[in-house]
């Protein structure tokens, strides 16, 4: 294996920044970094850094193309999404531009929109460990074109169904091979690490591109994870960012991961991934007792036209789950999408008055439809014939549909955005606050009736960290 790799981790906008200070990368290009170390590649072939994209383009090309030059890198990885694709795209054009010899690596799952005149660059969307390997091994693979991974189609009834075809292994990511072999990354903050018990989704969201060519689940033995616990406290991690979809869908079994935790290293504050489909009284307990950061509940819509292929969501657990989290003070984020085919702005208030009013998180977040080629979703791109139809701008990032036009996009957007800024600003600086929802409206309608354009427009192009601190200057 001769090849040299460079793992950049793209974050060019504040939220993430803040969110994941200290010199570690994202969950991507981390699990590729414990991929090769396991197949044996060597680390002197891997250059993993991440990097703050708000610079200006030219600068980071040129910065980019001395390390290419330095270390005689063959290849430049980067994590191509949504929110970071046009940087990304900017600063992949000039490099290219530069250095006639590099090739690109463009990852999941935004880069399957993007059309790019350079024969120099890989799209790889859904799973990277095989075609990566493969590159890190000198195989030939075909520079000019996509490589995706064959799936069968799937009628969109049948979408949202669980899958129940469940694998065992018995691989370890915290192994005490790997682990002598990680030493050489120091640039990483010791004190972080993420982890996952299982692999691949049980659901199948329309708009998702996460389990689209994975007919089963995988999940480690339970005596490896309780291995794996140890040896992360040997570490002397301190946050965990946990991805784990067998949370979803083998209740018990987590309960017991997250009760080794709670008894094996209360010291650890985690960050966990959860659906309220699968919350009991029990499992709301054990987290209780946890040494949470916080717990990340993706509601997406509360809106029952939204079709079930679609949302693949039981809205009558959603409500009915909720609510207990905040009642025993865990500190859980609703996370809604928007955009999705039937919401509209009337139907977008109604979820966000019901997750204020009756859910209380202590975060409120919201994210823009993607709509992906090859989805269930993207099947609906442009389809005007049909009565469910979507129209995207060339990132991906929905703009009308069926049931909103492009103007009423732009209101969701504002209203989202100031929403749930003002919702965080008050949870995290007014506490004394009873927060609802006509309260947040009463203080949204100072800026969007009686303001300028001046502050519509701030909202329409804010990241989440820019546009909460907007509301400083009212309190």
């Amino acid at each position: 294996m001769n090849k040299k790799i460079w793992l950049i981790n793209i974050h060019n906008d504040s939220d993430r920044i803040s969110s994941f200070q200290g010199k570690y990368l994202a969950l991507a290009p981390m699990k590729l970094t414990w991929h090769l170390l396991e197949n044996w590649v060597d680390s002197e072939n891997m250059k993993i850094f991440p990097m703050d994209y708000r610079k200006e383009t030219k600068e980071l090309a040129k910065e980019i193309n001395s390390e290419v030059n330095n270390l005689l890198l063959d290849y430049i990885w980067f994590t191509t999404y949504v929110w970071n694709s046009e940087k990304t795209l900017e600063i992949v054009n000039e490099l290219l531009s530069i250095n006639d010899k590099v090739k690109v690596l463009l990852w999941w799952p935004n880069s399957v929109n993007i059309d790019l005149k350079w024969d120099r660059i890989i799209k790889v969307v859904w799973r990277w460990e095989e075609p990566l390997l493969n590159i890190m091994q000198g195989k030939d693979i075909n520079i000019s074109s996509d490589w995706f991974y064959e799936k069968e189609e799937s009628a969109e009834e049948e979408s949202c169904k669980k899958k129940t075809n469940i694998e065992e292994n018995d691989w370890m990511y915290y192994s005490p091979e790997v682990l002598k072999r990680v030493k050489w990354i120091d640039w990483m903050d010791k004190s972080f690490g993420w982890y996952e018990t299982g692999s691949w989704c049980p659901y199948k969201c329309g708009f998702c591109a996460y389990d689209f060519e994975k007919r089963w689940l995988n999940t480690h033995d339970i005596s490896k994870v309780r291995e794996e616990i140890l040896n992360l406290k040997k570490l002397w991690v301190k946050n965990l960012f946990i991805i784990d979809p067998i949370f979803w869908i083998k209740k018990q079994r987590w309960k017991e991961i997250l009760k080794m935790f709670n008894e094996l290293v209360p010291e650890i504050e985690l960050l966990i991934f959860a659906r309220p489909e699968f919350l009991d009284d029990e499992y709301v307990d054990i987290l209780a007792e946890a040494n949470l950061k916080e717990i990340r509940i993706w509601i997406q819509t509360l809106n029952p036209d939204v079709p079930k292929w679609l949302r693949s969501n039981t809205l009558s657990l959603v409500n009915e789950n909720l609510p207990k989290l905040s009642k025993k003070w865990i500190p859980w984020r609703a996370e809604l999408i928007v955009w999705l085919i039937w919401d509209n702005m009337e139907w977008l208030k109604e979820s966000y008055k019901n997750v204020v009013n009756n859910f209380d998180p202590r975060f409120l977040y919201w994210y823009h439809l993607t709509v992906i080629k090859n989805t269930l979703l993207g099947n609906h791109k442009d389809r005007f014939d049909q009565d469910d139809w979507v129209r995207a701008n060339e990132r991906g990032s929905a703009i009308e549909s069926s049931s909103y036009t492009e103007e009423e996009m732009k209101e969701m957007l504002v209203y989202s955005n100031m929403l749930s800024s003002l919702h965080r600003y008050l949870k995290s600086n007014k506490p004394d606050i009873d927060i609802n929802i006509d309260l947040l409206e009463w203080y949204m309608e100072k800026v969007w009736w009686i303001s300028n354009e001046k502050n519509i427009d701030f909202f329409l192009k804010s990241d989440y960290v820019q546009a909460e601190k907007f509301w400083e200057k009212l309190f």
